[in-house]
């Protein structure tokens, strides 16, 4: 693994060999036609993230092989019909393999429990008379009863994908013992039609999923740090919702109701998440917003209602009219949050939200006991951390505010003035950056 290697021996000697690990060798462009002919036992093979360009025809003649992982080999040209030979093949893995046209062959490894599969269309619609017939020929998946987790992700411009994806869902739902499922949705008619008929999904098998719904679309600069968005796609259970479409459907809520990652992208009509109806967060961990031009508020919350318990992240981005994150509808410019509300919350960032003038109010502070990290950045109304109430319920001189608050960043605020509320955090944990304004114990605060 990990190695330097240009090119291997023509025809090693390796009869007892059952596992080879190749991953990672980006030097490694050619296998010779005979490599594997000398390892009659292989049950496992790893070329991810090389630079090979074609697989031996030896290779194919491994009839015990089981798994073969080829994810990020973005140099292979083809997958060779001969792959229907791998006939006790239970694991393939061509994620990242930059494919346009996958051979129907594959259809014919009927022990296939895992699959993973990368659409590379194209954005460029002069292109698509040569890539017209389907990338997956849909008539696999009809096949591969046995798949247990199925990954197929697509170019999210190609304009012939949501054509693709409608066909390959009457197939999908037909697959009995999916536990996991990676798929983007163009259109929201597909994706309700696989919540309404999908074997797997009705009768509670597919535990995991990662879901896209809407129209999505590449960004040239994205304001979401990638250690984020990294952060949502290891989630074991997330939907990304993208784009607008008057109200949420139910079959939206059924799904959120089992998800721990939720991103909402790019909505341009609702004013609060709440006017989206959803209300069952039970098991929600990660929670992002993104883009959402006339979001006035995130969170309308009930006193008698307790919700959140699990909500680990926040993240807010680019949310331009973004007043309040917490707001009471019997009082909305009093932000309470009931007893029970947030109490797992670690991680708050607040980025490009340009008319929010406060983060938190102080009546917020005793729920939010477990927070460790609060980024703020690029919010030009910013005046205060902290906001203070006239009836507040937190005793500023004998409670410990943020207690377990490690690391404070404070970047590009130009009207931030004090933390407010007697919030006094350590210097160790502040990290500020162009922030002129900022008092802190009658002295401007030095940046780091």
């Amino acid at each position: 693994m990990i190695t330097k290697f240009f090119k291997l021996p023509e025809n090693p000697e390796y009869p007892n060999c059952s596992l080879l690990f190749m991953q990672g060798s980006k030097f490694l462009n050619t296998i010779g036609p005979l490599f594997f002919d000398n390892m009659p036992d292989l049950c496992l093979l790893d070329l991810s993230n090389t630079r090979v360009r074609s697989l031996p025809e030896s290779l194919f003649r491994l009839s015990k092989l089981k798994v073969l992982l080829l994810r990020n080999c973005y140099c292979v040209e083809e997958i060779p019909a001969e792959i229907e030979k791998l006939n006790n093949l239970e694991v393939l893995d061509l994620s990242g393999t930059r494919q346009y046209v996958l051979p129907a062959q594959i259809g014919e490894l009927t022990l296939l429990k895992h699959l993973q599969l990368s659409i590379f269309g194209s954005e460029y619609k002069e292109h698509y008379p040569v890539l017209k017939c389907p990338t997956i020929p849909h008539n696999i998946l009809s096949k591969l009863e046995a798949l247990e987790s199925l990954s197929i992700s697509a170019h999210s411009e190609d304009d012939s994908w949501p054509e693709h994806a409608a066909a390959l869902i009457t197939y999908i739902v037909r697959l009995e013992r999916l536990t996991f499922l990676h798929f983007y949705f163009p259109e929201m008619d597909t994706f309700q039609e696989f919540i309404q008929t999908s074997r797997s999904w009705t009768d509670g098998r597919l535990r995991k999923f990662n879901f896209i719904v809407g129209t999505d679309f590449y960004r040239v600069v994205d304001l979401v740090p990638s250690e984020v968005e990294s952060m949502f796609n290891e989630s074991d259970r997330y939907l990304r919702f993208v784009g607008s479409y008057g109200g949420v459907p139910e079959e939206m809520k059924d799904v959120l109701s089992h998800a721990t990652a939720f991103y909402l992208d790019t909505h341009r009509d609702a004013q609060s998440f709440s006017e989206l109806g959803i209300s069952n967060f039970q098991a929600l961990k990660l929670c992002m917003f993104r883009d959402c031009r006339k979001l006035r508020v995130i969170f309308v919350v009930e006193e008698t209602e307790c919700a959140f318990e699990c909500l680990e992240y926040l993240g807010l981005y680019n949310l331009n009219k973004l007043e309040h994150i917490w707001e009471s509808p019997s009082c909305p410019r009093v932000t309470k949050i009931p007893s029970g509300y947030f109490k797992a919350l670690k991680i708050l960032t607040v980025s490009y939200c340009l008319e929010i003038q406060f983060i938190l109010m102080e009546s917020m502070l005793e729920s939010l006991y477990n927070l460790e990290e609060l980024v703020i950045e690029f919010c030009s109304s910013v005046e205060k951390i902290v906001k203070e109430e006239k009836k507040s319920r937190v005793t500023t001189s004998n409670a410990i505010l943020l207690p377990r608050l490690r690391k404070l960043v404070l970047r590009f605020l130009p009207n931030l003035v004090s933390f407010g509320n007697g919030l006094c955090p350590s210097k160790e944990i502040v990290k500020i950056q162009e922030c002129p304004k900022l008092i802190h114990n009658s002295e401007p605060i030095e940046e780091t």
